[in-house]
């Protein structure tokens, strides 16, 4: 089996550490989904194979209060299938 990288990305803290075990290589990113130009340097600097979007707001208050900000964290992954697609 060849050698697996796995990148990442957070918003306030990282997940947990990871670390490096045998062929799998671990990366943490700090990085908010909203920032738009950040997120595609990233992935184009990282060239996933796949990504896994599990980003979300679970603060309902916050939700309501900033309905844009929830909407722009939920939807970024379906944008960037849009966008591969195209």
């Amino acid at each position: 089996m060849d050698s697996v990288e796995l990148t990442y990305l957070y918003h306030s803290s990282p997940v947990l550490d990871l670390g490096n075990e045998g062929r799998v290589k671990v990366s943490a990113v700090r990085l908010s989904l909203t920032d738009r130009a950040a997120v595609e340097q990233m992935v184009s600097q990282v060239s996933p194979h796949i990504i896994i979007h599990t980003a979300a707001l679970s603060n309902t208050a916050l939700c309501e209060k900033e309905p844009t900000l929830a909407f722009e964290v939920i939807v970024w992954e379906e944008r960037q299938k849009t966008k591969r697609n195209n």
